[in-house]
């Protein structure tokens, strides 16, 4: 490869490495997107485990457990798909002029929806205020 981008005729070469990187790209491009897709359904199909069993039989001990594994397979599904996504489009969709204020704008607007929601929940589940226990999945 070195011996043909040195001689005269890599200008073949060079393209065929631009069509083999291409090519790998969207290989790479279809299986992050049918993973990214995968990975955000399960989100979605825990919470409503999380909802329909809390829901049905909120004592038992047994739904208890399930609760808390279903709970754990949430959290690596969205640690690993839409825990870091807002932060890789927050750094990349701003232009150059303005991507420091923008940045800066989004983290703020991203903290503070974290905060409204971690100071709300408390109340939504608790039983002398919102009783929604396990039902606040499904909001």
């Amino acid at each position: 490869m070195l011996l043909a981008r040195q001689s005269h005729s890599g200008r073949l070469n060079d393209s065929a490495d631009v069509h083999c990187s291409f090519g790998a790209h969207l290989v790479c491009c279809k299986f992050c997107l049918i993973s990214t897709w995968l990975r955000l359904t399960s989100t979605s199909i825990c919470e409503f485990i999380i909802a329909i069993v809390g829901t049905a039989a909120p004592d038992s001990e047994a739904v208890g457990y399930i609760l808390v594994v279903f709970v754990y397979i949430y959290i690596s599904f969205f640690a690993s798909n839409w825990g870091p996504i807002a932060w890789a489009i927050i750094g990349e969709i701003f232009p150059l002029p303005i991507r420091a204020k923008g940045v800066a704008m989004s983290t703020a607007s991203n903290w503070f929806w974290n905060f409204i929601i971690g100071y709300i929940n408390p109340y939504m589940v608790d039983q002398s205020a919102g009783n929604l226990g396990a039902k606040v999945f499904f909001v």
